[in-house]
């Protein structure tokens, strides 16, 4: 019998028997003959001679195929798109065993799985190729993807060949992306509502245009009402007019205006009015009232009302004070060339001037309000110098005293003062009554005799009013003339009658106050209240005497000795005429009449004097 691995087959010669070397590609069992000897089955083959039996035939390699029986060598590669995993029969199998098609997220170039599908690419079945397909916009493909991933909803992905969820850009804001997959965003917000990036609906529950703001179509976040105009409620796309008698500022907390307040008194607000355009009632008018609308709403009233080498593990320390550093600073002590200032200090430089900057400063703070700085390189607020007197610094960062407005009518400025206004007696305060404060002034200036300031918060000093005397510097209250006085507008100290006349009233405003002294008495000296008493005997007093013994005056000439015919007992309205029988042929103090004799007689011949 032939042996195994070889077949025999009969010579020409004698019919003797040679055992062959059974063939490549084939098997000879034992007793196999040249026509007996078996090829290789399809999907394997051999390079190899004297096998035995099929299970010596290879089975075919990974990647390639064997179609046809007897192969010494594989038929080739197996087509790209297809995975030959081992014995396959043809080149593009699909029963599972021997191949199938490249699986999704993979390739097969050459016939086996080359590898995973490229980042940014996706492979579906069949795919011989690691970028296969391109990730389309709204999708994302990370390696080995076997069909692409679509981006989620309240993001897109206008670009194809997203590797990652973070190709996906949240949708922009005041828009809306609702869907996954959305190569572009859908639409705007909604009127009424604010749309920050990401959002999936027009109409964001979460997102509501608050009250104090408006929201038009798109809004990416709420608008604040401006100055003069309000929104009380939610969900507007525009904001009101603020109503006469109010106004309408932001509110500090929230930078809206959600509800107009009363316009304060002493102002009027018209329809929409700020703060900053409250208007104030006119000079010599008040406001008593909130609420007010217009200028006829304004009543008579007193003046005044108002911031180190190459291979460091961590940093070298702090930038020193009087310098900052925003980013990229290799000294502690920059100094960049100057250009144009910039309020949002980007560079690394020295403190600027108006501000001061402590160790580690990463951005100038600004002297505060009340205080100023020239000077570049400030290290501490300390060194900020105070608002010069007489006026306030209200901003701050303020750098030369130019900036500073006047103190306002009304108040004292000491120095520091950060408002107008000041009332803490430390920076300032409110001009005291008897005082007058104008715009600007650092001192209180007391009014001069003649004025005064019954107020605090003067700017000017008042004119005395007529009946009244103002005497002293720093008058608040003025004094009622006295009796025997008269006060015309702005008197200092009262001007008293003149000898002669009286005045029995209080307040008089003119010298018309002060009456002539009546006949019969008399008036001496200056500032008479009332008459001192009645004229002597054997005088008259006609009228303005100035003594008890008068004389007389152009208004009135007969003040003086009693006349000729008459007597004048004391204290007489009107002289007496000398009675029937009696004469009186002097003037003076006689203070009674002769009895004529019955005959003329010489006059060394008159008998004694007889009196009436």
């Amino acid at each position: 019998m032939c042996p195994a691995g070889f077949y025999c087959q009969t010579t020409q010669l004698g019919g003797s028997v040679v055992p062959k070397l059974c063939p490549a590609g084939h098997f000879c069992p034992p007793g196999s003959k040249n026509g007996s000897k078996q090829r290789c089955r399809r999907g394997t083959y051999s390079p190899d001679q004297q096998l035995a039996s099929q299970e010596e035939c290879r089975p075919c390699p990974a990647g390639f195929y064997c179609a046809v029986e007897g192969l010494t060598e594989p038929s080739g590669r197996c087509l790209p798109g297809y995975w030959c995993i081992w014995g396959a029969q043809v080149s593009n199998p699909t029963d599972g065993v021997t191949g199938a098609v490249c699986p999704a997220g993979r390739f097969c170039e050459d016939g086996d799985v080359s590898g995973d599908c490229r980042a940014g690419y996706f492979c579906d079945v069949r795919s011989f190729r690691h970028d296969q397909a391109i990730c389309p916009p709204g999708f994302y493909c990370p390696e080995g993807t076997p069909s692409p991933v679509p981006c989620d909803s309240g993001t897109y992905a206008p670009l194809s060949g997203n590797v990652s969820p973070e190709d996906c850009r949240p949708c922009l804001s005041g828009h809306f992306c609702n869907g996954t997959g959305q190569e572009v965003w859908q639409g705007l917000c909604s009127t009424g509502f604010y749309c920050p990036p990401g959002q999936i609906s027009p109409r964001p529950s979460a997102h509501r245009c608050p009250s104090g703001f408006f929201c038009p179509a798109g809004s990416p976040a709420p608008v604040p009402c401006e100055s003069g105009t309000y929104q009380a409620l939610e969900g507007r796309e525009r904001c009101n007019t603020c109503p006469t008698g109010f106004y309408c500022d932001p509110d500090p907390d929230s930078s809206g205006v959600s509800m107009p307040a009363l316009c304060p008194a002493g102002h009027y607000c018209p329809s929409s009015t700020s703060f900053i355009s409250v208007l104030p009632c006119p000079a010599g008018t008040y406001g008593p009232k909130t609420g007010a609308s217009s200028k006829s709403d304004c009543e008579a009233c007193p003046a005044g009302m108002y911031c180190s080498s190459e291979g460091l593990h961590k940093p070298t320390g702090y930038c020193y004070a009087g310098y900052y550093c925003s980013q990229g600073a290799v000294t502690p002590m920059p100094i960049t060339p100057r250009v144009p200032f910039d309020v949002q200090f980007p560079q690394n430089d020295i403190c600027p001037a108006g501000h001061f900057c402590p160790n580690g400063t990463r951005s100038p703070v600004p002297c505060p309000p009340g205080s100023y700085s020239m000077a570049a390189g400030l290290s501490a607020q300390e060194e900020c110098q105070p608002c010069p007197p007489g006026h306030y610094c209200a901003q701050p960062g303020l750098s030369d005293p130019s900036q500073a407005l006047p103190c306002s009518a009304g108040y004292v400025c000491k120095e520091g003062s950060s408002v107008s206004c000041p009332s803490d007696d430390v920076h300032g305060y409110r001009c005291p009554a008897g005082f007058y404060c104008p715009s600007g002034t650092s001192i209180k200036i007391p009014c001069d005799p003649g004025t005064y300031s019954p107020m605090p918060g003067a700017s000017i000093c008042l004119p005395c009013p007529a009946g009244s005397s103002c005497l002293h510097v720093s008058t608040v209250e003025p004094l009622s003339c006295p009796r025997g006085s008269y006060c015309p507008a702005m008197t200092a100290a009262p001007i008293p009658c003149p000898a002669g006349t009286f005045n029995p009233l209080e307040g008089a405003l003119t010298s018309a106050s002060c009456k002539r002294c009546p006949a019969g008495r008399y008036c001496h000296g200056e500032a008479n209240w009332e008459p001192d008493g009645l004229c002597s005997a054997g005088y008259y007093c006609e009228g303005e005497a100035a003594d008890a013994i008068p004389q007389k005056t152009s208004l009135f000439p007969l003040n003086g000795p009693c006349p000729a015919g008459h007597y004048c007992p004391e204290g007489t309205r009107n002289p007496k005429p000398c009675p029937v029988g009696t004469l009186k042929n002097t003037t003076g103090s006689l203070l009674h009449c002769w009895v004529a004799p019955p005959h003329p007689l010489p006059h060394w011949a008159v008998p004694a004097k007889h009196w009436l």
